[in-house]
């Protein structure tokens, strides 16, 4: 009798925290098993990564044989230099054409290779981002690049000057060009964004919100959490010079979450000497492999970069991890605020 009383007990007191919790941690703890529709969307993506790797390391090998074409190239043409044989002379430089056809087909297939492994990685991370979708419905409110909130666009640092630039380079200047009303821009001439005083983000910079880790244990997403009001319209906008908090999503690479990593958060402006004015730190999590991260903020438009180093296994508790089973990575997101 007493053993059921108890059992009633804790069946009455599940019940109320059950009531009395939030519904994104009810969300996300109803939704730990990854869902059969994000599960194939994350195999296929992780088929296409396989295939993306094993080309990048074909081209890897097309360059280690490409620089021994180079340098057994470089000593035949030394030796023909020096021969006084004229028959010997011709036949390095016959030997050494061959080696130089070489190396061009070497070459050629190699860039072939990686271009082909970099369409399709992002062909994987394309699926793997459709996945997460799926796997946080309801919970993942952005799937845009971070830009910063159209309302701060006045402001600026550096003392930097406005000037006009080519609609080419908006994507340089700090306007993401899937941002851009192309209806509201000059057919040769554009003052939407400032000058950056020299911080130009790269052609092609891969500003996605969506990211594989550097040793591909991860997929992580970011977005901007500003409080209860957060909806699709406003997690991607980054408010200028302001204490705010972002939401990192963090998975394997099969779907399920990854759950109670240690993370380390470290920003920068490439060609600055500064990082970020604040230390921002998770402070918990909003559900399974939900982070919230507080104290993010940023003071310049530019290009920034942002690393989340991540640790699992070991001692969370007490953050003195155990070297067997403990595993690190990294996952790195460009910003063009």
């Amino acid at each position: 009798m007493a053993a059921t009383q108890k059992i009633h007990r804790l069946s009455a007191f599940l019940a109320l925290a059950a009531l009395a919790a939030p519904a994104c941690l009810l969300a996300g703890f109803v939704n730990a098993a990854t869902p059969p529709a994000a599960a194939s969307l994350f195999a296929e993506a992780r088929r296409h990564l396989e295939q993306s790797n094993q080309l990048g390391e074909q081209a890897d090998r097309n360059i280690i044989n490409a620089n021994r074409l180079r340098k057994r190239i470089n000593q035949l043409r030394a030796r023909s230099r020096k021969t006084p044989d004229q028959t010997v002379h011709r036949q390095l430089n016959e030997t050494t054409d061959n080696l130089v056809g070489q190396l061009q087909q070497t070459q050629t297939g190699g860039s072939e290779l990686r271009q082909q492994s970099r369409a399709l990685y992002y062909t994987a991370l394309d699926l793997f981002e459709q996945g997460a979708l799926v796997r946080w419905e309801g919970t993942i409110l952005n799937r845009k690049p971070l830009s910063m909130d159209d309302s701060t666009s006045a402001f600026i640092a550096h003392n930097t000057k406005f000037r006009s630039v080519h609609p080419n380079m908006l994507n340089k200047m700090g306007t993401p060009t899937d941002n851009i009303d192309r209806s509201q821009v000059d057919a040769s001439m554009s003052m939407l964004v400032p000058a950056l005083a020299g911080q130009n983000a790269p052609d092609n910079l891969d500003i996605r919100s969506f990211q594989l880790s550097r040793e591909q244990n991860y997929l992580a997403h970011i977005e901007v959490k500003a409080g209860d009001k957060a909806d699709e319209n406003t997690a991607h906008l980054v408010p200028f010079n302001k204490i705010h908090r972002w939401a990192l999503f963090l998975s394997d690479l099969t779907g399920n979450p990854v759950t109670g990593a240690r993370i380390e958060i470290v920003g920068h402006m490439p060609g600055h000497v500064h990082g970020l004015p604040t230390q921002p730190r998770v402070v918990g999590e909003l559900a399974p492999g939900v982070y919230q991260v507080d104290g993010l903020k940023f003071q310049m438009k530019g290009w920034w970069v942002m690393q989340f180093n991540i640790a699992t296994g070991g001692d969370a508790e007490t953050e003195q991890p155990d070297a067997a089973a403990n595993s690190t990575d990294s996952v790195v997101f460009n910003l063009v605020l």
